[in-house]
């Protein structure tokens, strides 16, 4: 949690609130992830706002499952490959053996 909540850039108890679960898929609801990209823009802050954008792309890519959500899957992916340069591979099929026990 703590590396969603620094690329993110909201606080823990906002991801609290904000997460939620469809179908048994925890996440981040898409819109809010955008109108966070949007203000990072208005603020100047490129880094942040193109690690929320490449999350989304992301997402949209690798787990297009749940509309109008961003997978807490797809972000713990992303972070793993982009901050520790995991394979994300790993990461996918871990997630999908833990959904599927």
């Amino acid at each position: 949690m703590a590396r969603i909540v620094k690329v993110v850039k909201i606080s823990e108890q906002e991801l609290d609130r904000l997460k939620q679960n469809r179908n048994g898929v925890v996440g981040i609801p898409r819109k809010h992830l955008e109108e966070k990209a949007k203000a990072l823009i208005n603020q100047g802050e490129w880094t942040s706002f193109i690690n929320i954008l490449a999350l989304l792309v992301f997402r949209t890519i690798l787990f297009p499952n749940v509309d109008r959500l961003v997978d807490l899957a797809a972000i713990n992916t992303f972070l793993a490959y982009h901050h520790s340069k995991e394979s994300p591979v790993v990461a996918v099929l871990a997630e999908h053996t833990i959904r599927l026990t």
